[in-house]
C-alpha cells in the first residue's frame, strides 16, 4: 500500500447511519480515521497499535484494547471487514466504491 497524499470524502449519510449513531463518538472517529488512512482500494493496515498511534496519538486514555473493542463493534455493524495476510492485520471498507472516487 503506497502512502501518498489523497483526499477522501465523508458521505453526509454517515451521520444518518443508525448503527453509527448508537456508537460511542470515539468509535465513529476511528471509522472516519480508517476512511482517511485507506488506500485507493479501501484497504488499510489494521493493527490496533498502528491505528492508535495514527488516529488517537494526541488523545490520552485510549488504549489498544479500546481500539480492538471499537474495531469489533465496527465489524459487527458491517462497516469494516477485518482480515489477516501472513500474520498481519488489515481492514477493508466494504462500501468504499459507493463513497469514494480515485481522483485527487
Amino acid at each position: 500500500m503506497a502512502h501518498r497524499p489523497r483526499r477522501r470524502m465523508i458521505d453526509p449519510g454517515i451521520w444518518e447511519n443508525d448503527c453509527l449513531a448508537e456508537m460511542d463518538p470515539a468509535t465513529v472517529l476511528l471509522f472516519v480515521g480508517c476512511i482517511s488512512l485507506a488506500d485507493d482500494d479501501g484497504r488499510l493496515k489494521g493493527a490496533p497499535r498502528r491505528l492508535l498511534t495514527r488516529i488517537h496519538e494526541q488523545r490520552q486514555g485510549i488504549t489498544e484494547a479500546d481500539i480492538e473493542a471499537q474495531l469489533v463493534e465496527l465489524e459487527m455493524a458491517g462497516v469494516i471487514h477485518r482480515y489477516d495476510v501472513s500474520g498481519k492485520q488489515y481492514i477493508r471498507l466494504p462500501n468504499w466504491e459507493k463513497h469514494q472516487s480515485n481522483t485527487a
